[in-house]
């Protein structure tokens, strides 16, 4: 994790000559140093959360078998809508949802971490 690497040396050798232990390390200068990360990583993550793996859930099916049902997801479903049907208005619809819907689990995210800390937050 270049992370890791880029928290100065020097401030563990500090804690060191401070008395500090490892979790004390850990504790006060590593989470500290991780957190803007561990934030921007929340951040894109729940963004994406309303994603899929196309490529799983469509190629393991073949559109065929018992499991295409429990299997369909939205990003196969507008896979499906565009190849085989020339109803564009409910793949847009569809599409717009999942749009929708991850803007707003991502500004409630960042809403979250403008709480704890406003200066991690994207806006």
């Amino acid at each position: 994790m270049s992370v890791l690497a880029g928290i100065d040396t020097g401030l563990y050798e500090a804690a060191q000559i401070d008395g500090a232990g490892k979790w004390k390390q850990i504790w006060h200068i590593t989470l500290p140093e991780l957190f803007p990360m561990i934030t921007v990583m929340l951040l894109l993550s729940v963004g994406g959360i309303m994603r899929s793996d196309t490529g799983l859930f469509y190629q393991v099916t073949r559109n065929t078998g018992i499991l295409y049902s429990k299997t369909q997801v939205i990003d196969s479903y507008v896979l499906n809508s565009i190849t085989k049907s020339s109803n564009f208005g409910y793949t847009a619809a569809a599409t717009l949802f999942q749009s929708v819907v991850g803007l707003i689990m991502m500004l409630v995210a960042n809403g979250a971490v403008r709480k704890l800390a406003p200066e991690n937050a994207l806006f």
